[in-house]
């Protein structure tokens, strides 16, 4: 079963009713991040996708842009989605960033 996904202003909603997950929040774009940090970059200039698909690993070649990032206020209702193996991350993340729009260029599907 996928998951039910609504985006509205400022707001995500999305559930999964047979695997229990479910992420609901609304966020508020900050101000503009102008100098990134090492971590900023690593953490978002990513050029692979991996997807799990019919329980094998896929790597997807990732290409874009540099993404503008804003800081990023979220206000959670719920946050309940695994992290790793069976485990569930219930609390803030200790850094978040935001983007307006990004477009990216996605190729090459391979079993790793």
């Amino acid at each position: 079963m996928k998951s039910e996904i609504s985006r509205k202003q400022q707001a995500y909603h999305s559930h999964n009713k047979e695997k229990m997950l479910k992420l609901d929040f609304a966020y508020l774009p900050q101000e503009t991040i102008t100098e990134k940090t090492e971590l900023d970059i690593w953490l978002t200039e990513r050029h692979a996708l991996y997807l799990s698909k019919s329980g094998r690993l896929h790597r997807i070649d990732v290409h874009h842009k540099e993404w503008p990032l804003q800081e990023v206020e979220l206000r959670p209702k719920v946050v309940r989605y695994p992290l790793v193996g069976n485990g569930y991350y219930e609390d803030l993340p200790d850094k978040m960033h935001y983007a307006q729009e990004v477009t990216a260029l996605l190729w090459g599907s391979r079993e790793c």
